[in-house]
Parts: C-alpha cells; structure tokens; sequence
C-alpha cells in the first residue's frame, strides 16, 4: 500500500497541485502549459517530485526492477525540464514513449510475452501524435523526440543491470 501512496503522490498529485498554485498566482495563463514560459517551473517541480518519489521507493526496498522504472521516469521529466529551456517538446509522447520501452525492457528481462500490450501501446502512441498533431499543439519533430526520449530512458536505465 505504500507504493501506492509514493507513487501517485509523486508522479500526480504533487504536480497538479503545483500546476494549479502556478494557474491561481497567475504564473501561467492556462493549464494546458502552452508555451516553454509556462511549463519550466511546473516540469521542475515534477522533476522534483519524481525524484522524491525514487528516493522513497528505494527506501522501501523494493526489486531493483521497480525503482529503475520509477528512475526511468525521473530521468525522462528531468530530460523534458532541461529541453524546455529552449524548445517546446511532447510530453504526452514522452510518456507513451517511457511506457513502450518499459514493455521492451521487460519483455527481454523477464522473459514475457508483451506482444498485445506492446501492440496497444503502438496504436495508443499513434492516437497521441494524431491528436497533438490536429490540435496543432505539437510539431512533428516535437512529437517523434518525446517518443524517442521516453522510450530510451526506459529501456536503457532498464536494461542497464536490472537486478
């Protein structure tokens, strides 16, 4: 139960508390954190926040695999805050991204099938680049980046001595 708790505390309601702070104080002008202005202060604290949430994690000692998940996410936030400094980047993608190269990582550590999740995962990441895309919220390159950050973060920290 206290994974639970460290996990969604770090990785969802730090960060939207955080957001919502910034939005009341008129920091940003709408959540949806449209411009690379808006998102630096909100995508640092959730850096902070998930780097909190590994140290805990690893404070419960727990499997080595589940702290190289929540250290591949870490990494891939803190990779988005410093990319925001200058270019505006997917983090939907970033995301679904992490999510595939966890399903790789895994399937080539454990030895599991992960064809259909792996599958819906493609399909899903499809829909996101779409949707950012039609929205015009994202370019091309802003989106494949995501993509590619999450999944490298993911797969690598966890192929990288899981045990």
């Amino acid at each position: 139960m206290a994974i639970y708790k460290v996990v969604i505390a770090t990785t969802f309601i730090f960060p939207v508390i955080s957001v919502l702070i910034f939005k009341l104080k008129g920091s940003i002008k709408s959540l949806h954190l449209e411009t690379t202005q808006e998102r630096r202060y909100p995508f640092l604290i959730t850096a902070i926040s998930y780097m909190l949430g590994y140290y805990l994690l690893q404070r419960l000692e727990l499997p080595t695999i589940f702290n190289r998940v929540i250290l591949g996410a870490t990494v891939s936030v803190t990779l988005s805050v410093i990319i925001t400094l200058g270019w505006k980047i997917s983090v939907h993608s970033i995301g679904i991204g992490g999510i595939i190269g966890t399903l790789l990582a895994m399937s080539q550590i454990l030895f599991v099938d992960v064809r259909l999740p792996l599958i819906i995962s493609i399909i899903v990441a499809g829909i996101i680049g779409s949707a950012r895309l039609s929205l015009k919220e994202h370019s091309p390159s802003q989106i494949y980046s995501g993509i590619l950050i999450g999944f490298l973060s993911e797969f690598l920290i966890l192929m990288i001595n899981p045990y």
